[in-house]
C-alpha cells in the first residue's frame, strides 16, 4: 500500500485524482470522419461489385443458325430406271413373215414375259432395256421427300420496300446489306454485276455462264423510280440496260435476317402457311435494318 508522506507536499498536489474524462471537440470531428469515409468506402465497394457484374458477365456463344425452308423434291435419287416405263427393245418386235401355230404361242408367252419385266422395272429389279422416253422420277429436284411441299418459294411470298429518298440513300442502303444488282437479258451472254454503288463508278465485273443461286428480286413495273435510280448506276458503270432485267441479289446473311423476322412474326404458324410476308427498311444508329410490315396467312381449304 502506497502512502503520501506529509514530508512530500509537492508530491500530493502533483496528482489530480479527481480530474473529470471528456471528449473533446476535436475528437467528435475526427471521429464523425472516419464514420463518413467508411460510409463512402462501403459505397463505393457496392458499386463496383455491381460494375464487375455487369462487365464480366459469362455470356453464352451464339451459334448461327440457318433458317431453312421444308425441302421438296426427290434430292439425289436417280432421275430414272425405276419409274421408266420402257419403249420395247429390237428383241421385242414382230416378225415380219406370218407366224405360225407355235410362233403365236411363243409369242403370247414373250408378251406376258416383257410385261412381268416391266412391272419389275418399276421395282428397280429389272435390267435397263433399250433408250426409254418415260418422265423418270416425278418429283422435282430438291433436298428429298416425294413431291412438293407445298410452300410459296421465299421470291414468290417476300417482297421488300425500300423508303429512300435519293439515289444515294438507296445505294447505301445496299451496300449495307451487301446487296448486289445485276443486269440480264437483252441478247447478251453475259450477266453484269455493280456493287459498291455509293462510289461515283461502282465497281463492275461481267460474268458468262454459270449459276446463279443467291436469292433474287426484281421491281414490278416500269415507272418505279428505283428502277430509273438502279440504272443510273449501271449508266455510271458504262453498263448498257436497254431492254435488259435488273435484278437484287441478296447474300446468304441477308436472307437470313428476313426468315428469322418472317418466323419470329409467324409465332406457331408454319411456313405452309404463309402467303406473304411485306419487309421495310428503316435507319437505325449504325446504319439500316430490315424490319416487318406486313405479313398474310393463306385460307384452310
Amino acid at each position: 500500500m502506497t502512502t503520501l508522506s506529509p514530508e512530500h507536499p509537492e508530491t500530493a498536489a502533483g496528482l489530480n485524482l479527481e480530474a473529470p474524462t471528456k471528449v473533446s471537440a476535436y475528437d467528435r470531428v475526427s471521429g464523425m470522419v472516419v464514420a463518413l469515409l467508411l460510409l463512402i468506402g462501403f459505397m463505393v465497394a457496392v458499386l463496383f461489385i455491381v460494375w464487375l457484374t455487369q462487365v464480366w458477365t459469362p455470356r453464352q456463344r451464339v451459334v448461327p443458325v440457318q433458317i431453312i425452308d421444308e425441302p421438296m423434291g426427290r434430292g439425289e435419287h436417280a432421275e430414272g430406271l425405276e419409274r421408266d416405263l420402257e419403249e420395247p427393245g429390237v428383241e421385242e418386235l414382230a416378225d415380219v413373215m406370218e407366224p405360225q401355230l407355235s410362233d403365236t404361242l411363243q409369242a403370247v408367252t414373250d408378251v406376258v414375259s416383257s410385261q412381268l419385266a416391266t412391272l419389275e422395272a418399276l421395282e428397280g429389279n429389272a435390267p435397263q432395256m433399250g433408250t426409254g422416253a418415260g418422265r423418270g422420277d416425278s418429283r422435282v429436284a430438291g433436298p428429298g421427300g416425294e413431291g412438293n411441299a407445298d410452300i410459296i418459294p421465299r421470291w414468290e411470298r417476300w417482297e421488300i420496300r425500300f423508303t429512300a429518298t435519293s439515289p444515294q440513300e438507296y445505294a447505301r442502303q445496299l451496300d449495307f446489306f451487301g446487296i448486289e444488282l445485276a443486269a440480264v437479258g437483252g441478247g447478251r451472254a453475259t450477266r453484269d454485276y455493280l456493287s459498291n454503288l455509293s462510289r461515283p463508278a461502282p465497281q463492275h465485273r461481267a460474268v458468262t455462264g454459270g449459276e446463279e443461286k443467291r436469292l433474287y428480286f426484281t421491281f414490278l413495273g416500269k415507272n418505279n423510280k428505283l428502277i430509273g435510280w438502279e440504272r443510273q448506276f449501271f449508266s455510271r458503270a458504262n453498263v448498257i440496260t436497254t431492254g435488259r432485267q435488273l435484278l437484287q441479289l441478296y447474300p446468304p446473311n441477308a436472307e437470313q435476317q428476313l426468315a428469322q423476322l418472317e418466323l419470329d412474326r409467324a409465332g406457331d404458324r408454319t411456313i405452309k402457311e404463309i402467303r406473304k410476308t411485306v419487309f421495310g427498311v428503316r435507319q437505325t444508329g449504325g446504319g439500316y435494318e430490315f424490319t416487318l410490315l406486313e405479313q398474310h396467312y393463306r385460307t384452310a381449304p
